[in-house]
């Protein structure tokens, strides 16, 4: 390894951070953070790597192990173990009103199928880049409700949390 920069130094509960690693020869790079897969984005000739790292809402905050196992052309491994710090995410929280027929968004088959649904279209990685610039916004509209806030229904508990971010819009907005 010739270079490495975390970017934040602190990692947050709830979102991802980002991980460069420099080689001085080709490498391919696999890992464990949470006890999770972390994936490799290899580049310039597998010398420049980049693994982005998510931090589960409700991480609680402490200091864990990041656990890099580099493995060069010829078979040979090293083992890197980078302690990562995880702070909260601070979400604040919010009470919800559903009205009578909206009450199912709440059966828990409904929201497992939903989660469900979303794991399968955010965990595929792939290491090719397929933009280049920074990402903007997906709506032009203020922020009404961001991600991670715990959510009690109906005044129940706050045993929900929000796992998206709402914009306003008008009705039938797309």
């Amino acid at each position: 390894v010739t270079a490495l920069d975390i970017t934040p130094l602190v990692f947050v509960e709830g979102q991802t951070g980002r991980i460069r690693l420099t080689t001085g020869v080709p490498m391919t790079i696999n890992g464990l953070f949470l006890d999770r897969g972390i994936a490799d984005a290899a580049e310039q000739g597998t010398t420049s790597h980049t693994i982005l790292v998510g931090v589960p809402i409700f991480t609680a905050a402490g200091i864990y192990p990041c656990s890099l196992t580099l493995t060069d052309a010829v078979g040979q491994s090293t083992s890197l173990v980078l302690n990562i710090q995880v702070i909260d995410g601070n979400y604040g929280s919010e009470y919800i009103n559903l009205l009578a027929d909206r009450a199912n968004l709440l059966d828990p088959a409904v929201e497992n199928a939903e989660l469900a649904h979303v794991q399968s279209i955010m965990s595929n990685f792939t290491p090719t880049r397929y933009w280049n610039g920074p990402m903007s916004l997906p709506a032009a509209a203020a922020i009404v409700s961001p991600f991670g806030r715990k959510r009690a229904y109906d005044g129940g508990a706050f045993d929900h949390f929000h796992t998206g971010t709402d914009f306003g819009g008008a009705s039938g907005t797309s």
